[in-house]
């Protein structure tokens, strides 16, 4: 069974994400399972559906789809994980 964070821990959690994503314009939440292939080497953690991310820049896939190189960060600033991500995966 998995353990239950505790109500600070959430409130903490919830603080950091809502600061994140009223702090930054270009800012999204990922909604969609990210492949591995496209995750950094250099993550330090997986992409999970519901993060917030940093829009970094701009490009298009070789059929010319659009997406973006983007960072989840941890609440100390620290970076997560980076991936290029198609702009459909996240909102």
């Amino acid at each position: 069974m998995p353990a239950l964070i505790g109500a600070d821990q959430a409130d903490i959690s919830v603080k950091v994400v809502l600061e994140m994503t009223q702090l930054a314009p270009n800012n999204a939440r990922l909604v969609a399972n990210i492949d591995a292939s496209r995750v950094q080497p250099s993550s330090v953690n997986a992409p999970m559906i519901g993060d917030v991310v940093q829009i970094d820049q701009g490009t298009e896939d070789g059929n010319g789809r659009p997406m973006s190189l983007v960072y989840c960060r941890n609440p100390d600033g620290s970076e997560r994980w980076s991936a290029l991500v198609y702009d459909h995966e996240m909102k």
